[in-house]
């Protein structure tokens, strides 16, 4: 079973783990637990006003500033980003 296969991927080849994993967590769960939605900014933006607002936590490979700068152009708005830096929680 998919269990037996992650114990097994994990002990003998790490760095395959979360692959095995995703396919686990899908059969298990869902598969909507492991899909991927691209970033939306434009429903973001309409679901955020002054009290609640953007938060993007980021993982490698995602940068989401091009596309929140386009949208603070368009809608005429200023924008004020916190970098915390790599390794500052």
């Amino acid at each position: 079973d998919t269990m037996h296969k992650l114990l097994l991927v994990r002990s003998l080849r790490s760095d395959r783990t979360m692959i095995v994993a995703k396919e686990f967590i899908g059969e298990v769960l869902g598969q909507q637990y492991v899909a991927s939605h691209p970033l939306n900014v434009e429903t973001m933006h309409g679901e955020s006003d002054e009290r609640t607002p953007f938060i993007c936590l980021l993982s490698m490979g995602s940068d989401p500033t091009d596309q929140i700068m386009g949208l603070a152009k368009k809608k005429k708005v200023e924008v004020q980003s916190v970098s915390m830096g790599q390794g500052q929680e």
